[in-house]
């Protein structure tokens, strides 16, 4: 049982033994051993994964101030925000 809610989507990465639950604001990451990590806030309302490859996930999140989707990319071994590239 989680008590991370709402779970909007659910994304499974076999490869890094990762179930990935994504919510409004951020994503929170389970393996076998239970919660992995939890990244900070990656939207104002609104995330949604555009890949996952290579131990890296890519995304886009709704920022407010903007009125735009903004790219974030996480390392998916800690759920820390890296730069984007390219």
């Amino acid at each position: 049982m989680i008590t991370y809610r709402p779970v909007i989507a659910l994304r499974a990465v076999p490869d890094q033994g990762l179930l990935l639950f994504v919510g409004h604001q951020s994503i929170l990451a389970w393996d076998a051993r239970g919660q992995a990590w939890e990244s900070g806030k990656l939207s104002d309302e609104g995330v949604t994964i555009t890949g996952v490859e290579d131990g890296v996930l890519r995304g886009l999140g709704w920022e407010m101030r903007t009125d735009r989707e903004t790219p974030f990319v996480l390392d998916l071994r800690t759920g820390y925000r890296r730069r984007p590239i390219g």
